[in-house]
């Protein structure tokens, strides 16, 4: 395979070998791509985030793992109560009656989250009414994860 990009890098053309290529572009136009070139524009991810690495020859994902953890948390389906209520009922060492327990106490005493709560019918993994109802279950982020994914599995 032969591949040629345009002088201003607006295009790339692609040709079989063998093919006489001066006869289909301007070769005053076009140049054969390099090793580096083929890598950067064929293994291209397009995202904001990631850089190309001219030594290593490959794309850096340039975010911190924890930025890559909160996006890969965004990515999650969202929730119905429902699903909210099973997965609780499914953890392991832990009773569900408690931990509903938990959560109606905290939504008694918290009447803008309760309002929030009521008010929704599908809570996503990054709203702040998720943040809330995890630290009032007592689950740090993964530990919320562990629930979010357990609760997917309910329809």
């Amino acid at each position: 395979m032969q591949k040629y990009i345009k002088n201003d890098l607006s295009d790339i053309s692609y040709f079989s070998d063998g093919v006489e290529v001066g006869h289909y572009i301007d070769l005053n136009n076009y140049r054969l791509m390099t090793k580096s070139e083929i890598l950067k524009n064929e293994l291209n991810p397009h995202t904001d985030y990631h850089v190309w690495d001219e030594e290593l020859l490959e794309w850096i994902d340039s975010r911190t793992p924890e930025q890559i953890t909160e996006y890969e948390r965004s990515l999650l389906s969202p929730l119905t109560k429902y699903q909210l209520n099973r997965a609780l009922l499914a953890m392991p060492s832990q009773t569900y009656e408690d931990k509903q327990a938990e959560l109606e106490a905290y939504l008694a005493s918290n009447r803008l989250t309760r309002i929030d709560y009521d008010s929704v019918a599908e809570i996503q993994r990054l709203d702040e009414i998720t943040i809330r109802l995890a630290e009032a279950l007592g689950f740090v982020p993964d530990k919320m994860d562990e629930l979010w994914n357990e609760a997917l599995k309910y329809s």
